[in-house]
């Protein structure tokens, strides 16, 4: 079962049996980690269920009779092979695993359905048992099985940027899309053809896609992008603890002007009466030569004698 110890008031609570967290009666959890936003804990709680190799997270709620309950909101199935020592959450919120199996440290989205680092963040030579950030920091405390004793290592929170594409999804539309993934809380700057389209913007940990309509005078050709995440996390004298650019290249097409309207129209009925009046009807209709836009109206016309 899942405890809380309350040092103000010198309770102690029960959490959630085993039996009822995740509908399992088999399930056993060994780690466990409470949510950040900015650096303050959160009602949210992160579990590992080792025999079912899954990540749970949990909502904490308090009645008014100030006993808690938890619900689950989301989990993570891990990879059957990963064996997981320990869970920790940075300052915003991401949730962090370390992989004894492989010698892994993996990170997501709070609601763990995203990575956010991949698999080359890799300690296959010195295993991790523990991994531990910092509570208001940018740093994680990483303890490592060597090959005959443990040992215990700082690294900063620095920041990386994943799968950033720049690209013209449709040559007839003047926009262009920017695609990526950012592994911690970063400034973001994104300029494409000497236009800032994103200028030292804040974004949280994860993955985005943005679409941006581009300057009348662009001509088709090659163009080039640059895209650079400066983290949010500082280090002792104020500085980033990281800096990261990307640069790269694309294609634009400059969509062709629109087609001219031509308009053509008849009279298609017309009648007079001795004293009533003049009626007309007057049916027209829009065409382009590409056949790409058609448009039909009518009206009548009324003109009194008087």
């Amino acid at each position: 079962m899942l405890l809380k110890f309350d040092t103000k008031d010198k309770k102690l609570f029960k959490k959630k049996s085993w039996t009822n967290i995740g509908a399992n009666s088999n399930e056993r959890y060994t780690c466990i980690s409470i949510g950040k936003d900015y650096g303050i804990q959160n009602n949210y709680i992160y579990v590992y269920d080792s025999l079912n190799n899954r990540i749970l997270r949990l909502y904490e709620y308090i009645n008014n009779y100030n006993q808690p309950t938890l619900t689950v909101v989301s989990s993570r199935t891990m990879p059957s092979d990963w064996i997981i020592k320990s869970i920790t959450t940075d300052y915003f919120g991401s949730v962090w695993l370390s992989e004894y199996n492989h010698g892994f440290l993996q990170s997501y989205t709070p609601n763990l359905q995203q990575a956010l680092t991949t698999a080359n963040w890799s300690f296959r030579a010195n295993k991790p048992v523990s991994f531990t950030m910092a509570m208001d920091k940018p740093y994680g405390i990483l303890t490592e099985r060597w090959t005959d004793t443990t040992g215990v290592r700082l690294y900063k929170l620095g920041t990386e940027i994943f799968y950033n594409s720049v690209k013209q999804d449709n040559p007839h539309i003047s926009q262009i899309h920017l695609h990526f993934r950012v592994t911690v809380g970063s400034y973001m700057t994104f300029w494409a053809n000497s236009t800032n389209f994103i200028y030292n913007t804040f974004y949280l940990p994860g993955e985005y896609d943005r679409y941006f309509t581009v300057p009348n005078d662009w001509s088709s050709g090659t163009k080039s992008y640059s895209l650079k995440a400066t983290s949010a996390c500082r280090n002792p004298d104020g500085s980033p603890t990281a800096v990261v650019t990307k640069t790269g290249v694309f294609n634009y097409s400059s969509p062709p002007p629109p087609s001219p309207l031509h308009l053509s129209g008849y009279v298609d009925s017309f009648s007079t009466k001795a004293t009533a009046g003049h009626y007309a009807h007057l049916s027209w209709i829009f065409n382009r030569p590409d056949s790409s836009h058609t448009e039909t109206d009518s009206f009548v016309m009324f003109k009194d004698n008087n």
